[in-house]
């Protein structure tokens, strides 16, 4: 069943963005059921629910490849947005 699981898990295809939103819109939810004074078995599901959210939201931010990067040379690494000269590094 596991092994099941995680294939059905590889082949969902959602982006980082989506990922991201959902598990903001999780915690958020969650404070609001805490200041309305919501039911504690729901306010309990949504907690429980947040760190396997995030875990989720890492493995989609790591795997999303959606954008397009140029390949790293050979002398490069990996700051992708910010170039050699202007890290002041080198």
């Amino acid at each position: 069943m596991p092994a099941r699981l995680f294939i059905s898990l590889n082949t969902l295809v959602m982006k980082a963005h989506s990922a991201v939103a959902v598990t903001t819109f999780t915690v958020i939810l969650f404070y609001i059921l805490l200041n309305i004074n919501a039911n504690f078995l729901l306010t309990s599901l949504v907690y429980f629910s947040i760190p396997v959210l995030v875990v989720f939201m890492v493995y989609f931010v790591l795997s999303d490849d959606s954008g397009t990067y140029p390949e790293l040379g050979k002398d490069e690494w990996g700051y992708r947005d910010k170039s050699k000269s202007r890290l002041g590094m080198f």
